[in-house]
């Protein structure tokens, strides 16, 4: 009798286990999903300003001397610096690196949602074990691979929010 509640016990706290690198892997794609959106939107943005300064900067030939200095110079200055910061920054980049991560972290939530709903009722407790341990692996060998990429608290906090709300689910 004593086995039995041993085990179930076991198997309880590897269920929670099991809930936790779900959760954590559910957050860490949603953040890097919510990253990777807002790193999108800085390239196009600014993107978007260095064009239109930069055809500024071209038209301005057809005012008045006076002001094609101040605007063509202005708008090239502008343009320039923007350029540059894209340049060096490269959010084209860090979207396409956090949409990456989200991918990943995704694929390991599918795994144990599904280890979870479906394999831990059918397996040994040896075999929950070992899937446990691989999991585990799993997100920690993540979690090094992508330390790396910055993702800032407002994309966590967004991730949050859709967890909370319910965005995030499937759909039955």
């Amino acid at each position: 009798m004593e086995d039995i509640n041993n085990d179930k016990d076991l198997r309880n706290g590897m269920f929670v286990e099991a809930k936790k690198i779900k959760t954590d892997s559910n957050y860490s794609a949603r953040r890097h999903f919510n990253t990777a959106a807002l790193f999108k939107n800085i390239h196009y943005i600014t993107g978007i300003l260095a064009t239109s300064l930069s055809a500024i900067a071209g038209t301005s030939i057809y005012f008045s001397h006076n002001i094609s200095f101040g605007i063509s110079g202005f708008s090239a200055l502008a343009s320039a610096i923007l350029i540059g910061s894209v340049t060096i920054l490269g959010p084209g980049e860090h979207s396409y690196q956090n949409y990456y991560a989200g991918s990943d972290y995704l694929k390991l939530y599918k795994r144990v949602d599904y280890f979870i709903n479906i394999d831990m009722n059918i397996l040994t407790t040896e075999e929950i074990k070992q899937r446990l341990t691989k999991f585990r692996k799993t997100i920690s060998r993540l979690d090094s691979k992508y330390t790396v990429l910055w993702t800032p608290r407002l994309a966590y906090i967004k991730a949050r929010k859709d967890i909370h709300t319910g965005s995030t689910d499937y759909e039955d």
